[in-house]
């Protein structure tokens, strides 16, 4: 076949995907995936410089384009300074997903043509629309495809993507445009939306057939499949990696999809609003930041830069996006910066890992901060051990009270009710001993508009 013989990969690689890029899309994205390849091996101070350079540029162009950023230094008589770049943009306030919706109009302005709406998947509430230009999109996609080599998976390399955006599910997939984009790339799109027993087996059978270098998921899906998998001990092909994005990788995640199918797992971490930021190498001793493209900075409650290996929240400015520059853009997840240098020599920092979103972690009332983690762990595996739990959801209402959504493959109530009391006995361990825990048995739990399956939810204290 085509796909599978040696000229047809290397036609892909060099031919199809290079003339469809400058051709068709008029994309620079081979010019800056060279550039990128090169970055990286550069020293961390090297790369420091031309990430300085890049953000004086971004933060000049605001300041003097874009409304918003324009009264922003008046205001606050901000200078912006080469030698000081990285001080001059503390000074900046936090963006959020209410100042975009409040100020939209105020955010952007139009280099040229090639301008685009996007808007996010919406896990955190309300999505948010944004502008994007070709040249953030040629960036972007550049960063993606690093990304995949890192993975083992060069350009043009069989993907199937396990996906659960609407946008890309629904509207990519649909016409003779869509099925193009796909032949082109060389990747098979299954909708993650509808993850049924029945769905779960014919997407195993479908690897089977098709056979794929790399396998590219939403993390909650994808965790489905591999426990169903190894409970029904089906066969399954295994891909030369496993990319998994959109969701947290916990510890738990990870061993579980990685005995279903026999392949490493890389974790990438990015957005729809600033493209991709970070991931794995083949290492896994952090997640390398695309520091040319993005500036990351991890802050605490009192919005202050974090130490090295503590938790706070992830800020990320883009490098690439002038239409809409996102500077200092509070994208609504947990992480930690690693102080240590990974083994396998790029000049790029790394995040030590990443907790979730700040909307799936709980606050109880002394302030304490409670991991999604626990949950997860907790419920999905520690008091599991029968597997009679088949999903579940722990929904913070109120400081003091928690819902808990279980599916469960047992009636006996001589087996749910201690199950049920222990789960409450360790929420309240954390949470408080007057923490009201209710229960709901249901039949089905339905992922979130966004197409990803959320563990847990805090409706309390939520920002974005």
């Amino acid at each position: 076949m085509f796909d599978r013989s040696v000229s047809g990969r290397i036609l892909r690689r060099y031919v199809l995907l290079p003339a469809y890029w400058k051709y068709v899309k008029h994309s620079q994205v081979l010019d800056h995936l060279r550039e990128l390849r090169a970055q990286q091996w550069n020293s961390l101070e090297e790369n420091r410089a031309i990430q300085a350079r890049k953000l004086y540029e971004l933060l000049k162009y605001a300041s003097e384009n874009i409304p918003y950023y324009k009264r922003v230094v008046q205001e606050r008589g901000i200078k912006i300074r080469e030698d000081c770049v990285f001080d001059d943009l503390r000074k900046f306030p936090f963006l959020t997903k209410k100042i975009i919706r409040e100020h939209f109009d105020e955010l952007y302005k139009f280099r040229n043509k090639t301008y685009y709406l996007n808007h996010s998947g919406g896990s955190t509430g309300e999505p948010v629309e944004f502008y994007q230009d070709r040249e953030y999109a040629s960036w972007s996609h550049a960063v993606t495809l690093l990304f995949n080599e890192w993975a083992f998976c060069p350009i043009g390399s069989r993907v199937v993507k396990l996906w659960g955006s609407e946008r890309d599910v629904f509207q990519g997939s649909q016409g003779l445009r869509g099925k193009l984009s796909g032949l082109v790339h060389n990747v098979r799109l299954i909708n993650a939306f509808n993850m049924s027993e029945q769905e779960m087996e014919s997407f195993v059978r479908f690897l089977e057939r098709w056979k794929p270098v790399m396998l590219l998921a939403y993390v909650e899906p994808l965790y489905e499949v591999a426990k169903l998998t190894i409970r029904k001990r089906w066969k399954v092909y295994p891909p030369r990696s496993i990319m998994t994005a959109a969701g947290t990788l916990f510890p738990d995640f990870r061993e579980q999809i990685q005995a279903a199918f026999e392949a490493p797992v890389f974790d990438r971490y990015g957005s729809r609003e600033v493209g991709g930021i970070a991931c794995e190498c083949d290492r896994h001793q952090g997640l390398h930041i695309s520091l040319t493209t993005h500036f990351l900075e991890i802050v605490g409650a009192d919005g202050e830069r974090c130490r090295n290996g503590e938790v706070g929240e992830i800020v990320v400015t883009s490098l690439t996006n002038y239409t809409m520059p996102f500077i200092r853009y509070r994208i609504g997840d947990r992480a930690a910066m690693s102080d240590e240098s990974c083994s396998c020599g790029r000049g790029m920092p790394m995040l030590k890992n990443i907790e979730g979103r700040s909307t799936s972690s709980f606050r109880n009332q002394r302030g304490d901060i409670i991991a999604p983690e626990y949950f997860i762990h907790l419920i999905g595996v520690l008091l599991n051990k029968k597997g009679i739990i088949e999903k579940f959801q722990v929904i913070q209402e109120d400081w003091d009270f928690i819902v808990v959504k279980l599916v469960v493959n047992s009636s006996d109530k001589y087996v749910l009710q201690p199950l049920l009391a222990e789960i409450e006995k360790k929420i309240q361990l954390v949470m408080g001993q007057k923490t009201r825990v209710e229960f709901a048995l249901v039949d089905n739990i339905p992922p979130s508009p966004s197409g990803k399956y959320l563990y847990t939810i805090s409706n309390v204290g939520n920002e974005y």
